[in-house]
């Protein structure tokens, strides 16, 4: 798996402009006083798109057939697409954080919880794009991505719009639960999290060993 990092972390030093390019953005975006939240999950959200890179990369011009004659599983080289992208949005996170409390000079506690939350959300969304990526490739990948996020978009849409015509108040009901420490939360976050992630891999393995070359 070592091999494998190096490789992409390699193929990832040919768009380093762009990452720079992402951090003078989210520095411009804190000056001028915009949303902390929105700065952090837009250098978050882009940066996980280096990994599907990565993956567009291996199959390009067949390299993939090529990749595989190297002593390689396909299940060594699924796993580490993963802990490629936790370590991408594990490092963006915490360089964009740091920068957010440094530029807006405010309490730890007012970032870090919005930032917990974009995390969770980015590490969803690369359990989702992985498996897609890995199925159909670069640019039949991106429409189903498009494809299915629009689909959950619409079915969260129309659940609230349910909810409404119900007369559930999802935030009265949310005040009327039972209070649960932040730490308990997070806890209970990680594990669902771990657990997305773990099944998803699990379905890229899948994937990955029912594709010829």
């Amino acid at each position: 798996m070592k091999g494998l990092l190096v490789k992409d972390f390699k193929l990832m030093k040919v768009q380093k402009n762009f990452y720079f390019l992402l951090i003078a953005i989210f520095i411009v975006f804190e000056i001028l006083n915009y949303d902390v939240s929105f700065a952090i999950g837009f250098v978050n959200f882009a940066t996980s798109m280096f990994t599907l890179s990565t993956i567009s990369y291996d199959e390009f011009d067949n390299g993939s057939a090529f990749l595989f004659t190297l002593p390689i599983s396909r299940k060594s080289y699924v796993a580490e697409k993963y802990v490629l992208a936790l370590l991408l949005s594990l490092g963006s996170w915490a360089i964009t954080v740091l920068l957010a409390i440094v530029l807006t000079k405010s309490q730890v506690s007012e970032t870090l919880v919005p930032a917990v939350i974009i995390f969770i959300a980015v590490l969803v969304l690369q359990a989702v794009m992985l498996p897609i990526q890995i199925k159909f490739g670069g640019e039949k990948g991106r429409i189903a991505l498009i494809a299915v996020v629009s689909l959950l978009a619409l079915v969260c849409i129309g659940i609230g719009k349910l909810l409404e015509m119900l007369g559930v108040d999802i935030f009265t009901a949310l005040d009327h639960l039972p209070s649960v420490s932040t730490g308990v939360l997070l806890i209970i976050a990680a594990a669902v999290v771990a657990v997305i992630l773990l099944i998803s891999m699990q379905i890229s393995i899948s994937i990955m060993n029912k594709k010829e070359f």
